[in-house]
């Protein structure tokens, strides 16, 4: 599958459904069992990105990797970048 047809599929799952974006509000789905998938950014800082891995594992929440924040924030349909961001169930 082609970089651009794949990012179409994520971007895909977001718009069709209800997301929440950020590492705050995102975390609280995980930990509340509200979220079924999470989405994190490639360039996302490692004391942001570790403890938000470690949380999807600890859930077993699938993560799926974006190539960048702004990427991500695009797919999110937001006009800034995003770390971060779940689909809820």
């Amino acid at each position: 599958m082609g970089i651009f047809r794949k990012w179409c599929v994520m971007a895909k799952d977001l718009k069709d459904g209800k997301i929440l974006v950020g590492v705050k509000q995102s975390s609280e789905a995980i930990v509340d069992g509200l979220a079924k998938k999470a989405y994190l950014a490639d360039d996302t800082d490692s004391f942001v990105a570790v403890p938000f891995k470690e949380l999807c594992e600890k859930h077993n929440i699938e993560i799926v990797r974006f190539e960048s924040k702004k990427l991500l924030g695009k797919a999110c349909k937001i006009n800034v970048s995003a770390a971060c961001a779940v689909l809820l169930k």
